[in-house]
This record gives C-alpha cells, structure tokens and sequence, in this order.
C-alpha cells in the first residue's frame, strides 16, 4: 500500500466504510472493497496531482505569506514581489514549502534585514541553481504588496520559459478552472474504462472514484472561493463519457488533519449519501 492508498483508507474508515480491504495490485480492481451502509462498494484509488502541483502550492504559500505580513503590521514597506526557481530544483515537499512561507515572511516582516533585492527561500542545503529566489522591487506609493509571478528560469540570464501563476484569494482565472477540470476528467475517463471492464464479473453494488486530492485544496480549504467556480469542475465531471460507472467521485484533502475535509464531485442521488465534510 503506498502513501496515497493508507490516507484513503484512513478517510474511508473516518466516514463509517467497514470490512475494508486492501487490494492494490494482486487485482485489476477495485484498490479497496468495503461495505457503506450495508452495500458492497468497489472503490478505485488515484492521486489527483499534475507536473505543477508543488509549483502552484508554492505559489499559495507565498500569497499568504504576503497577507499574513501585511496583517502583522501594515506600516510596512510595500513591494512588488517575483519569485523564480530553478529548472533543476526537484520537487519539494510540504515541509520545505513552509519552510520558503516562514522565510518569506520574516523577509517582509523585517526579521531578516530587508531593504530590497533578492532572497534564497530555501535553505542552504536544499538549493539546486538558483533555488528558490524572491526578489522585491518597491512597489509604487498607495500600493499594497503583490506577487508579480513564480516563473521559472533556463539559463544564466533568468530568461522565463514558464510562469505559474494560481488564483487564492480571488475568484479563479477561468483558464486554471478549465485545467484542473480537464485533469479531473482525464483521469475519471480513465478509471471508468478499467471499471466498465469488469465491473459485472466483480458483483458490486456500486463503484467508487475517490482520489487524494492536492490541487483543490489548499492547507485543509478548498481553492474555489464562489459556488460556481466548484460547479464548473462538477459539470466537467458529469460530462465525462465513464461517469456512469461510478455512484461517487470525491476528492479528499490529505492535509494531516484526523478528519480529512472533501469534496463531492459526483453523487449519483439515488445512493446513500456521505457524512458531511469537516
């Protein structure tokens, strides 16, 4: 069982699922067989992630590093802020992400000697190239502080060939709604066809689409700030040509808390409901 399969497990258990079993790979499905409310339920596991996640996670904790520094003094110097990382720099976990959040904030906050310029967010024995740098430019009178982009860098020059660049905070640019309904249909497009293949010689009552999910929430909240922002996502779902196989699509956020929040991105209405989320 790997990571993302022991915390669904854990979330299954904390919505009342009993007699689970692990399946994983000594079957082509389901990953978990369990009994919710008396019915058999065949449940298929998946990550929800892409190439950008770790990117766009710290995208967010800098955003918040931002408005936590603005809220602890506002009679700070503004700036305008950019931040870029290396090509080369692998992918960093959660931890080093608070750790760039924690130095971002002591930057802004004066802690660290701050007269603008270029910082390393990370720390000394994690830097692969350039790291992680935020620069900061002072931003013009009557302005608050504002983080320009995450770019990435290829050469010496620091020319960008990629600029990450999230919603938090705000309603959601439609093109990031519009990526990350694509991502979520793909991968329930893909999962269905695997079902629809045995789905009757496997003699469920039902099937399951639940997959732990890092790009709709954000530190244990969800991303989506307006109702119709989740509901577009949703519509994705519900045209995905597969969705007939399954009774449920959740999305659960793995963020260390006992009870992990979720999502539901597909119920179908005659089946049992889900506890509500925390």
């Amino acid at each position: 069982m790997d990571e993302t399969e022991a915390i669904l497990e854990k979330w299954l258990m904390q919505i009342g699922a009993t007699d689970i079993q692990y399946v994983g790979e000594e079957a082509a499905n389901p990953d978990f067989p369990i009994r919710f409310c008396g019915k058999m339920i065949g449940v298929e596991a998946e990550w929800l992630t892409d190439e950008h996640t770790w990117q766009i996670s710290l995208w967010r904790a800098l955003k918040k590093a931002i408005i936590e520094a603005s809220h602890e003094d506002d009679s700070l110097p503004k700036w305008l802020i950019d931040c870029a990382y290396d090509p080369v720099q692998p992918r960093l976990c959660r931890r080093t992400i608070k750790a760039c959040l924690d130095t971002a904030k002591r930057v802004l906050l004066h802690k660290i000697d701050c007269k603008g310029g270029t910082y390393q967010l990370l720390p000394k024995a994690l830097v692969h190239g350039y790291g992680v740098e935020m620069t900061l430019l002072p931003s013009p009178r009557g302005q608050e502080s504002v983080l320009l982009g995450l770019t990435v860098r290829k050469n010496d020059a620091g020319s960008p060939v990629r600029a990450i660049q999230p919603s938090m905070g705000t309603v959601m640019d439609k093109r990031e709604i519009e990526r990350i309904s694509k991502i979520v249909a793909a991968k329930v497009e893909d999962k269905g066809q695997r079902v629809r293949g045995v789905r009757d010689a496997m003699g469920y009552d039902a099937w399951w689409m639940v997959f732990r999910d890092d790009l709709l929430f954000e530190s244990g909240i969800s991303i989506f700030k307006e109702d119709q922002e989740l509901e577009r996502v949703r519509g994705a779902v519900k045209r995905c040509e597969q969705i007939c196989e399954f009774a449920k699509v959740i999305a659960v956020n793995p963020y260390g808390l006992q009870c992990m929040p979720y999502l539901t991105l597909w119920e179908q209405p005659e089946h049992d409901p889900l506890p509500p989320s925390p």
